[in-house]
């Protein structure tokens, strides 16, 4: 009869109904929000460290540095600059981070804003941080030697420093000069007690540089040598011009396929910087002059746009295969042997990476097979070698 009241029962259902309605409803709200990627609220991070950065001397800009830190178990991304977090000081030289991340950290400074100075180095801290850090700046140690040929002076040498751990001191920094008429070189401002390799350049350009070679493809023995205190002077004395040696040969890929145009051979003293690069040709062929006698490192990589001197960029989707004699099985990523002459038979082959991942980007987490291990150190103290060919 029109005007009768629902019965309980059919009231109940039509209750259950519109719950399951306005929990379908709300379910697709915010699905619908989710995709849209609408900003979610957030709570602002506490602040987890203050700092100032101080100094003797007095007129120094101590506003507008860029500090930065880092987890100190974070791997270096090659080709990639990778921060924590990043605070510029005020114009007292004040600084804070503001971030969730608890636990030991690097912290360091952008050396681009402060050329004319260093700084003392900084121990690894623990966030969050109670006490106020203070950074000094100083002038730093200096460093001089002379680049010879034949005993005769010779200008216009590029010559670079690396770091030898940049993980304790300024990360992706190059130092580098060019030697005067006297064939002499003088790096200023060097963070005090930090140890360094000294390297040629073939330009005043970051590693690794295009095998134009050094004049009459010489080069220089690279050394390590610890920089001093503030404000004192290191003599390295004489540094001779000597032929280098050539390395050539071809990158094959396991899959058939051509190198792609962008990838290159780059060789030089493992750890010490001043690699020299070869792009490959159609058939991947390669040819690096000038480099130092004794052992090398080489491997293969993808030339890139803006790269850290240091870091090279390995080739996506592909690895270096095991079945090269001399690859270093602690980072997959390099041939190490010796070269004490020309060498134009070097075969380097290249693997697809499982899942499409650039192979050898690193030191490995785990260690390699003790017999693995000893077969490379075996392999590595002859001449440089890649795989057999027919």
């Amino acid at each position: 009869m029109k005007g009768q009241p629902l019965h309980r029962s059919k009231l109940r259902r039509v209750v259950v109904a519109c719950g399951v309605l306005f929990v379908i409803v709300a379910s697709l709200g915010l699905i619908a929000y989710q995709e849209l990627d609408l900003p979610l609220p957030q709570q602002p991070s506490p602040v987890v460290l203050t700092g100032r950065l101080i100094t003797r001397a007095r007129g120094v800009n101590t506003a507008d540095v860029l500090v930065h830190f880092r987890r100190p178990d974070e791997p270096l991304q090659p080709g990639r600059r990778i921060y924590v977090a990043t605070a510029v000081t005020d114009r007292s030289g004040y600084f804070s981070f503001e971030a969730n991340f608890r636990g030991p950290v690097h912290l360091f400074l952008d050396r681009n804003r402060i050329r004319e100075w260093t700084y003392r180095p900084i121990s690894t801290m623990t966030l969050p941080a109670s006490r106020e850090l203070q950074i000094e700046l100083i002038e730093g140690s200096t460093a001089t030697g002379r680049v010879v040929r034949n005993g005769v002076p010779a200008a216009g040498i590029g010559i670079a420093l690396k770091f030898v751990e940049p993980a304790a001191h300024d990360y992706f920094y190059l130092f580098q000069e060019a030697t005067d008429d006297q064939g002499r070189f003088r790096f200023e401002h060097l963070p005090e007690d930090a140890e360094f390799w000294i390297s040629a350049l073939r330009t005043r350009a970051f590693e690794p540089q295009l095998s134009d070679s050094l004049p009459d493809d010489q080069t220089i023995l690279p050394r390590r040598f610890r920089a001093g205190r503030d404000r004192t002077t290191l003599d390295l004395g004489d540094f001779e011009l000597r032929p280098g040696a050539t390395l050539a040969g071809r990158v094959i890929l396991s899959d058939g396929k051509a190198p792609p145009e962008k990838w290159a051979v780059a060789a030089g003293y493992p750890g010490a910087g001043g690699r020299v690069y070869s792009r490959l040709d159609q058939q991947g062929h390669f040819q690096i002059k000038g480099l130092p006698p004794g052992t090398i490192a080489a491997h293969v990589e993808e030339v890139w746009a803006a790269n850290p001197p240091g870091y090279p960029v390995p080739v996506p989707g592909y690895r270096l295969s095991a079945r090269n004699a001399c690859l270093d099985p602690d980072n997959g990523f390099e041939l190490i042997g010796q070269l004490d002459r020309d060498k134009g038979d070097l075969t380097i082959l290249v693997e697809p990476a499982t899942n499409g991942a650039a192979g050898g980007s690193g030191r490995l987490s785990s260690s390699p097979d003790p017999a693995v291990l000893a077969r490379f150190h075996t392999a590595k103290a002859g001449p440089i070698t890649g795989v057999a060919t027919k």
